[in-house]
């Protein structure tokens, strides 16, 4: 019996991020990290969109992502600096992305994910919920339209939790919205571009306060003018970003 669109769509995902553990466990590549969290986090969207309450996504690889969260953190902002002119800084974050490798790519950081994802994939095949293609663009176009409304009613009040919320919203509909194109459901390179540009708007001040941090731990080990200077040049660009951060614009509708 062939499986519903979306159940075929997730359990693709989930092989594909079945295929990168083995590989980003050994070789600790930023790009297979980055690859992996994206087909979990797609996952993760469109469960929330279609399934959360019939079949909800496992708290295994919501740690599996969350514990690769400082490495991604890191390989961001080390590719952000400039090597020639912050060279002690790269290998001082070079040096705390190794220590986070080790203590979250383990021999059972592996086997727990890797049997996660082979439960879930089992679970999505043997629920494969009937949803009709109809009903599968209506929740992703609802979805959208509604972030897209609260996205217009930023204000000075708005507090940052509630934008990492609405940065959560557009990234559920952004992969909801790619589904749909992958899908050939309907076209939506419109609305995935906007939600894009919305994600870094909103993400922009949050990632900022993380290269901050971390950026405070190196010179707290290594203390340096060179690292001194850097984090000076990302607390003011911080002030910016949040001058900035409510500024709205039209979404695609």
């Amino acid at each position: 019996m062939r499986l519903n669109v979306v159940t075929q769509y997730l359990t693709y995902q989930l092989y594909h991020a079945l295929t990168l553990l083995d590989t980003l466990v050994r070789s600790h590549d930023s790009e297979e990290v980055h690859d992996f969290r994206i087909a979990i986090r797609r996952v993760r969207s469109l469960t929330t969109l279609y399934l959360k309450e019939s079949v909800p996504f496992p708290r295994e690889l919501k740690n599996a992502v969350k514990s690769t969260n400082a490495i991604r953190e890191l390989d961001v902002l080390i590719e952000s600096l400039n090597k020639k002119r912050s060279p002690k800084t790269c290998r001082q974050l070079s040096r705390l992305r190794r220590e986070c490798l080790d203590s979250s790519f383990t021999a059972e950081f592996k086997a727990q994910t890797l049997l996660a994802i082979r439960n879930y994939y089992d679970t999505l095949c043997d629920a494969d919920p009937d949803i009709s293609s109809k009903q599968l663009i209506q929740t992703v176009e609802r979805h959208y339209s509604s972030a897209v409304a609260d996205y217009a009613a930023i204000s000075d009040a708005t507090s940052q939790k509630e934008l990492h919320q609405l940065r959560v919203r557009f990234k559920n509909a952004r992969y909801g919205l790619e589904f749909l194109s992958t899908a050939q459901l309907r076209d939506e390179h419109n609305k995935i571009a906007e939600c894009k540009k919305i994600q870094n708007q909103l993400g922009a001040v949050q990632d900022a306060y993380n290269q901050i941090e971390w950026l405070k731990k190196v010179q707290k080990h290594a203390p340096s003018s060179e690292t001194a200077g850097v984090l000076k040049e990302r607390k003011k660009w911080l002030k910016q970003l949040k001058a900035a951060s409510r500024s709205v614009q039209s979404p695609a509708l």
